[in-house]
């Protein structure tokens, strides 16, 4: 047996049958651990000839995962959650990736997970991020932590690489969030941690995201920068850069352009090969009003990103929309703004020779002469 795909889910009729479509083909078999579900998620499962399990929820997802992970008989073992999907034909070419690879006790494979965020899956903002979800079976490799989890093994360090296919996350969508009163049950999770051992950096980050998501930036703000500061030592963290870009873009909400700038500079530039450090430059220049400098740092980042695609088949650190689209819709908009500025100068011009422009001064109390402008 090749691959086991393991799931913890509770109340997901509305989603799973999307998951279990779009992975049926890679995987030998089903393993859900059900935590309470009261609709049709079990049965839904059992239609793809899932084995279900009833689970005690007990406030830990890695005690939830470990109890799938255990079940588990394929060579490999991929997790996902129900409101993820792989895009079509990426399942196929997840076998034929595992069809050749070899199992190690100290080699797992992330996932770049597609995170839309927002109202809508129309009108949402895209984020990615690569996230630990395939491992060889039988090494002793489990989950701790009980929330946010992370993979550990009692071999020693786990070196990651990353698998040749992605997935799509709408658990971030308004709706999803709010119907299953996730921040609610996360933040019980959270003080109960807190209780126990502290926060450690990971878990500062992690709560800044989860007020974010919330709308909540002063709170997001103040959890980043802890994160940061914990951190600052330690910057090969997978997370990390991705900790820098949401406060960069938690000081941009809050219009703290100097902060934004500050940080952009003394932390982001680490990743200057990515397309994310020119696009925040460019972002808060054209803010200002800086629309030259704007031009031609947008234009830097989409050279930036190309020459990066050149490397690796993912070239951006938190979304390929700063990568190209994001950039070239800001360029658009400048390029519109500039020619309006050269329309604008040209009507100038034709009405101060048919002698308009001397007309609306003789007109103007005096007082007011010197607000008027020309450029």
């Amino acid at each position: 047996m090749l691959l086991s795909l393991c799931m913890i889910v509770k109340n997901e009729q509305d989603v799973l049958e999307r998951c279990l479509e779009s992975v049926k083909s890679a995987v030998d078999e089903i393993i859900v651990i059900d935590t309470g579900s009261t609709d049709r998620t079990k049965a839904i499962a059992l239609s793809y000839q899932a084995q279900v399990y009833e689970y005690a929820w007990s406030n830990d997802f890695s005690a939830a995962r470990n109890e799938g992970v255990k079940r588990a008989a394929g060579k490999w073992i991929l997790v996902m959650d129900a409101d993820e999907y792989f895009a079509a034909g990426d399942a196929d070419k997840l076998r034929r990736f595992l069809e050749t690879a070899e199992p190690s006790p100290h080699l797992i494979y992330s996932i770049n997970v597609i995170n839309f965020v927002g109202k809508s899956k129309e009108q949402a903002a895209i984020t990615s991020g690569e996230i630990p979800r395939l491992f060889p079976n039988g090494y002793g490799i489990e989950y701790y932590r009980p929330i946010h989890e992370q993979l550990r093994s009692q071999s020693g360090e786990l070196l990651s690489s990353l698998a040749p296919v992605s997935l799509f996350h709408t658990g971030y969508l308004e709706e999803m969030v709010n119907s299953k009163a996730k921040l609610d049950r996360n933040a019980g999770i959270f003080k109960e941690l807190k209780n126990k051992q502290g926060f450690s950096a990971y878990d500062y980050y992690t709560l800044g995201n989860e007020c974010a998501v919330g709308k909540d930036f002063q709170k997001a703000v103040y959890y980043y920068e802890r994160a940061i500061k914990k951190q600052s030592k330690l910057i090969n963290s997978s997370w990390f850069p991705h900790c820098v870009i949401s406060l960069i873009h938690s000081y941009l909400v809050q219009n703290r352009m100097f902060d934004a700038w500050k940080l952009t500079e003394e932390k982001l530039s680490a990743w200057k090969d990515y397309p994310e450090y020119a696009f925040y430059k460019a972002t808060i220049l054209h803010h200002l009003g800086f629309m030259e400098e704007a031009e031609m740092t947008y234009v830097q980042t989409i050279e930036t990103a190309a020459s990066k695609s050149k490397e690796s088949q993912v070239f951006w650190l938190e979304s390929a929309e700063f990568a190209s689209t994001i950039p070239m819709r800001k360029l658009s908009s400048i390029y519109e703004w500039q020619k309006k500025m050269v329309r604008g100068r040209s009507l100038f011009n034709q009405a101060s020779h048919a002698g308009l422009i001397r007309l609306q001064r003789s007109e103007s109390p005096a007082q007011n002469h010197d607000k008027i402008r020309y450029h």
